[in-house]
């Protein structure tokens, strides 16, 4: 049994993407032929878990938390009163019960020799840090965020701004890039983006970073191949201002509405719906071919990726873009994708991808030019598949942080 935890709570993502999904795959992979003698375990709260114990409530995004506690009094109330002192002590006490409850769970199940945690989640790394000689503890911490989860939380929740609340998140998240021994970023660009959001962290983030791109399971082996829909156009993306939704739905409804009779077309969004939501639905009835346009809201993995599997391209008009896990799923499913170049997007589909584009109308443009040259979509749909089998596969992924937890044992 070895000493090396995968810390797992309320992990900011989804189903689709973020570190919920990255820390799945983890999980599931090291489950595995010859890694599962390896014996790494789960620490959730106050419980330490085998691997094979967990379920899919273990890797629950902190987005679905929060929508179960918007339906109670005390959503209600931070809400109303964000700097409130009984919502801000009872924060700081439940803080400090999970610590205690950590602490008393590694003790528990030591096993001598230092003690590797990975965590998923920024509480954790908070919550631990001050027991680091006590423990003989070497802490990792995975940053999916795009800026930070307090840049992230004040732009879905801005009326937070100035509040003792919001303040604690971004203590939290200094206290992790301090306290943690590694900083793990998905991507050069995602690392650029913490480092412009904490400007005075610039050593400690920069000397205890590591690059380790996301990757994930070939989708061929979930949904096989089969026919595509005609003109089928694709874009995964939560309703938030960063995810550019406006660009897609313009670009796509120019290249519809231009489309010979000849062929049918739907441009599709998949991702969860916010207080945004009702705002892209308006921008869209504006737009020639509005009818054709849909929103459909949160999907599963398995579904999600039947409807990528059976589009004619994908659009990621994404502002601000991390390494999104639905970008390796279109390379891997072959499609021509058309993209904003910015951070992780250039990473995954290289410098000289020939499918970027800025604004909406370009992205009408390479509509255009991949209908007009079915030659030319296919040739790219292969490159991108071939280049996330160089470079996007899970044996990497795996075998990366591996390495990084048996260099931090072999280190103490």
């Amino acid at each position: 049994m070895s000493n090396i935890y995968l810390g797992l709570r309320n992990i900011p993502g989804s189903n689709s993407g973020g570190p919920g999904a990255v820390a799945k795959l983890l999980a599931s992979s090291l489950l595995a032929p010859r890694r599962d003698e390896m014996g790494v375990r789960a620490l959730i709260d106050k419980k330490v878990f085998p691997l094979s114990c967990l379920t899919e409530s273990s890797f629950e995004a902190a987005d679905v938390v929060q929508s179960r506690l918007q339906h109670t009094n005390f959503w209600a109330l931070l809400q109303a009163r964000p700097n409130s002192l009984q919502l801000n002590l009872a924060h700081a006490i439940s803080q400090g019960l999970r610590r205690r409850h950590m602490r008393s769970a590694l003790r528990a199940n030591a096993v001598g020799g230092p003690t590797v945690v990975h965590a998923f989640g920024l509480p954790i790394v908070y919550q631990l840090h001050r027991y680091k000689t006590e423990l003989n503890l070497r802490l990792v911490h995975e940053e999916h965020s795009k800026g930070g989860y307090t840049r992230e939380f004040l732009a879905s929740n801005p009326h937070f701004e100035r509040t003792r609340f919001a303040a604690r998140m971004k203590e939290m998240e200094v206290a992790t890039v301090q306290g943690t021994d590694l900083l793990i970023f998905p991507s050069h660009g995602a690392q650029r983006l913490f480092l412009e959001s904490h400007p005075t962290l610039v050593e400690p983030i920069l000397s205890k970073s590591v690059i380790i791109y996301n990757a994930i399971p070939d989708p061929y082996s979930e949904v096989g191949q089969g026919d595509i829909d005609s003109r089928n156009i694709f874009n995964v993306a939560q309703h938030v201002p960063e995810k550019g939704i406006k660009l897609f739905l313009e670009g796509a409804s120019r290249f519809i509405s231009e489309l010979e009779d000849d062929y049918s077309s739907e441009a599709i969004n998949v991702g969860a719906h916010t207080a945004l939501t009702p705002e892209l639905i308006a921008f869209r009835d504006q737009l020639p071919a509005a009818n054709r346009i849909l929103f459909q809201g949160k999907l599963d993995r398995t579904h999600l990726l039947e409807k990528m599997r059976r589009c004619w391209a994908v659009v990621t008009s994404t502002e601000v873009a991390v390494f999104d896990l639905a970008l390796l799923e279109a390379m891997a499913l072959k499609k021509p994708i058309i993209a904003t170049p910015v951070g992780g997007n250039l990473e995954a589909l290289g410098e000289d991808y020939p499918l970027y584009a800025r604004n909406a109308q370009e992205i009408h443009e390479k509509l255009q030019l991949i209908h007009r040259e079915p030659g030319l979509a296919e040739a790219i749909g292969t490159q991108n598949r071939n280049r996330f089998l160089q470079r996007f596969t899970l044996e990497p992924f795996v075998d990366s942080r591996i390495s990084l937890w048996e260099k931090l044992i072999q280190d103490s």
